[in-house]
Order: structure tokens, then C-alpha cells, then sequence
């Protein structure tokens, strides 16, 4: 039974009393509820939901072996490479990703970690590079608009205006669905006009 707030006090048994009471160590329905630590989709799929919640840091050991035992399996670059960048590990995170981009090329969010890999590291050339070839295969808007607007904020930074103009355009483009980072836009061209 799940534990949950109305749960009364439970008591976990000791090795000496299952054999007492004569009890399976692992009964067969216990496996039910077990997954293999070998199971890349399963390995994946815990990456993920730490990733979503903000843990990334927590999923990185579950998504490296699933990395490890399978890199050509369904989501499981973008989720490894994801962490790597949410834990500020970009150096980690740009051949991560770019073995998914060889697996699919046509994937905008393994553009846009990309890009921000290397935004993270400081290279800005590529990061463009890669933003570009991003906005290419990408048919959503909100992809894109991420991706001009951390692009602008790399120039912002650097207070490389006409590259930033440049990239708070194809933002401003994008950005109908966005307007939350149309406001970063709004703040970096405001703060580098002073």
C-alpha cells in the first residue's frame, strides 16, 4: 500500500523475524513494484521526472547509466545533456548532445541545449552556429524565441549591440506566444541603451 498522510505506524521487520514468521524475503508481487536498474527506458524516465521537478543534480547518476548502456535511446541525450546544463556541467554537456544530434538531427531542443552549452561556457560563436541551424528545424515559436533570447542575452553580456539587435529581432518575431521573454528583450535593450 502506498504511504500517505492517513497512514498508521508501520514497522519494518527485521531479517530474523520474516524467518520466524516464515515469510518470502521478496515476495512476487514485490517485483511488480521493482524495476530493473538495467532498464534504460526506466533509467530515462527517473532522469526525467528529477529534471521536471528541478533535481537535476539527482538525476544525472540514473541518466548517465542509461547513457552508458544505450545512447541511441529515445530521449535519453537531451535528459543527460539537460542536467548536465541545469548543474552548470557544460563542458559535459556538449558531446552528450551533440551524440543526439547525430541521432536526430532535426531535434530543436537538443539545438537549444546546445546553444546554451556553449553560451555557458562563454563561446558565443558557437552558440550562434548552433541557434541558427536550431531556428531552421524548428517549427514552434517558443523554441525559437528561447533560443533568440538567450542568444541576445550572450550579446547583452557582452555589449555586442548590433549582434544583440540581431537576435532581440528574430525574438521579437518568435515571441507572440511568449511574451515573458519578450520582457528580457524589453530589459536587456533598455539596460544596454543607457
Amino acid at each position: 500500500t502506498r504511504l500517505n498522510t492517513n497512514t498508521k505506524d508501520v514497522y519494518v521487520l527485521t531479517e530474523k523475524e520474516i524467518k520466524n514468521l516464515e515469510l518470502e524475503k521478496n515476495p512476487s508481487w514485490l517485483k511488480t513494484y521493482k524495476s530493473n536498474d538495467e532498464d534504460v527506458s526506466y533509467l530515462t524516465k527517473i532522469g526525467y521526472h528529477y529534471n521536471h521537478v528541478g533535481a537535476s543534480h539527482n538525476a544525472i547518476p540514473y541518466l548517465l547509466k542509461a547513457y552508458q548502456l544505450d545512447k541511441t535511446h529515445k530521449n535519453v541525450c537531451f535528459e543527460l545533456g539537460f542536467a548536465y546544463n541545469a548543474t552548470q556541467q557544460f563542458e559535459k554537456a556538449i558531446p552528450v548532445i551533440q551524440v543526439g544530434l547525430q541521432q536526430s538531427p532535426k531535434n530543436h531542443y537538443l539545438y537549444k541545449e546546445l546553444g546554451y552549452a556553449y553560451l555557458g561556457k562563454g563561446d558565443l560563436d558557437n552558440a550562434e552556429i548552433t541557434y541558427l541551424k536550431g531556428l531552421k528545424v524548428s517549427k514552434d515559436e517558443a523554441i525559437k524565441c528561447e533560443m533568440a533570447v538567450n542568444m541576445a542575452q550572450g550579446y547583452f553580456q557582452t555589449k555586442n549591440k548590433p549582434k544583440f539587435n540581431k537576435w532581440a529581432k528574430i525574438a521579437r518575431e518568435n515571441g507572440s506566444k511568449s511574451p515573458n521573454f519578450i520582457r528580457y528583450i524589453d530589459y536587456f535593450e533598455k539596460e544596454l541603451n543607457k
